[in-house]
């Protein structure tokens, strides 16, 4: 079934796309940072994507998945395996009990170590106060010397 809906996703996203490129030939769709174009009732507006406008929601997620992926990689090979083969990939127990040729049961018990071990590792860093700071001690710094500037 995820296969349907991913595929049925696919194909209207390829419909939008190219009733999108169409239009845009036509002079008909209008980018709302441009000023400088009028409107009126006719017109379609292109709505910017909102995670392009922030960048603070766009480094903060690469931050995390940076820092995700950082731990994914140190688990041992057995574990990550599993990992990513559900995770990412999806694949079902079963197909991951046939393609690394072990036990369902033994996937299973792969699988639970993995997340517990990704868990306790992450809570770890996240017990480094400073991972995820401002750099105020940076900024107390630029500001003195602004300050004595002025």
């Amino acid at each position: 079934m995820q296969l349907a809906s991913s595929y049925a996703t696919w194909l209207i996203r390829i419909g939008i796309n190219e009733s999108l490129a169409r239009l845009k030939e036509k002079n008909k769709v209008f980018n709302l940072h441009d000023s400088s174009q009028s409107f009126n009732s006719n017109t379609i507006l292109e709505m910017p994507d909102n995670n392009q406008l922030n960048p603070e929601k766009r480094i903060i997620q690469k931050e995390a998945k940076q820092l995700l992926e950082n731990t994914i990689d140190s688990l041992t090979t057995k574990y990550k395996t599993v990992y990513i083969l559900q995770e990412v990939e999806e694949m079902s127990i079963k197909e991951i009990s046939d393609c690394l040729d072990i036990s369902v049961s033994n996937v299973k018990v792969r699988i639970h170590r993995a997340k517990t071990l990704l868990k306790e590792k992450l809570f770890k860093i996240a017990e480094n106060k400073t991972i995820f700071e401002f750099g105020f001690s940076r900024c107390d710094r630029i500001t003195e010397n602004v300050m004595r500037l002025i």
